[in-house]
């Protein structure tokens, strides 16, 4: 079975590969085969850099050796040694009301495994492929007007959706950060300060990075809600029967690169946050104390993962 879907994979690779330019230039019609104006070229690789410049921030790109150590360096900073430190110097043993060692242990592994599983697939597809290459936006192949103006409106909601999900979280985490500091950490004032902004960059970081990882998986499945439209189209426009199988095979061999590129990503971050949210339920059964906002409230912002997975995949399926 594996083999017979690897030898249809190179076949379609094969045959989408062999199609000319020219042709495939003509497969999409009406208002879809303008050439974009310098302007629309210029928006277009506007928001490029700055995505791909939220990549390299975050370690998702790891294209050289330098930014490869970069990111790593970072990684073990900010999304394990950080949070560690972070935890032993507000830990208290007789404070079981404002504080549960073993829920902020579980949730402080399922966000930094999370983390990892975003950086170990985005780095690995982006080094392999490219941010062009990933999102299929080869110049050759798509000098439209439309497809480069959906690419723009998906990537400003794409960028305003990962803020509505950051900001109540980051609220919530603030809120509930500053009482438990102060509660726990009887120091002076700027050293409350100094730990709660190390626990605030910290988990930003770290949920960025898996953040931007469903970004470009979104980035990628509503890019194909706008072929499978233009397909329509093309249906609707002409009567060539070679026309419609070469633009199909172009859908299926996409389709095909999507799965086998983001199935990993997909596959681990599901059971990251299962396991997650299975131990979570037996934690807090299990837990014979109070449980308040302040000493559980850091089970409610990883909640926040089942959403843009969600998101995500209802993309894939539309």
């Amino acid at each position: 079975m594996s083999n017979s879907m690897a030898d249809t994979g190179r076949d379609l690779e094969i045959n989408v590969e062999t199609a000319s330019a020219p042709e495939l230039h003509k497969s999409l019609l009406s208002n879809s085969t303008l050439d974009a104006p310098k302007s629309d070229q210029t928006e277009l690789d506007s928001g490029l850099a700055r995505l791909e410049t939220v990549l390299v921030f975050l370690g998702l790109d790891q294209s050289t050796s330098l930014k490869t150590l970069w990111a790593w360096l970072v990684f073990l900073v900010l999304g394990a040694a950080v949070p560690a430190v972070t935890l032993w110097a507000t830990s208290c043993t007789d404070c079981r009301k404002v504080q549960v060692i073993k829920f902020e242990l579980m949730i402080q592994i399922s966000d930094t495994g999370l983390a990892a599983v975003s950086m170990l697939c985005m780095a690995y597809n982006l080094r392999k492929y490219g941010l062009r290459r990933l999102l299929f936006l080869d110049q050759t192949r798509h000098p439209l007007v439309r497809f480069r103006l959906d690419f723009q409106s998906q990537l400003r909601e794409s960028f305003r959706l990962v803020k509505w999900i950051i900001f109540p979280c980051l609220v919530m985490k603030i809120t509930r950060e500053v009482w438990r500091t102060v509660y726990v950490h009887q120091g002076p004032w700027w050293e409350n300060m100094l730990i709660l902004i190390a626990i605030i960059i910290s988990w930003l970081y770290v949920i960025g990075i898996f953040l931007f990882g469903c970004v470009l998986f979104n980035l990628v499945c509503s890019m194909q809600i706008v072929h499978v439209e233009d397909y329509v189209r093309l249906l609707e426009g002409t009567s060539d029967v070679s026309l419609f199988l070469k633009e199909h095979m172009q859908l299926r061999y996409q389709l095909y690169k999507i799965s086998h590129r983001f199935r990993i990503f997909l596959l681990l971050a599901f059971l990251v946050v299962t396991g997650s949210q299975f131990m979570t339920l037996f934690e807090t059964t299990y837990y014979s104390g109070t449980i308040n906002f302040i000493n559980a409230g850091v089970l409610h912002c990883p909640g926040g993962w089942c959403y843009p997975l969600f998101a995500c995949s209802s993309k894939n399926y539309q």
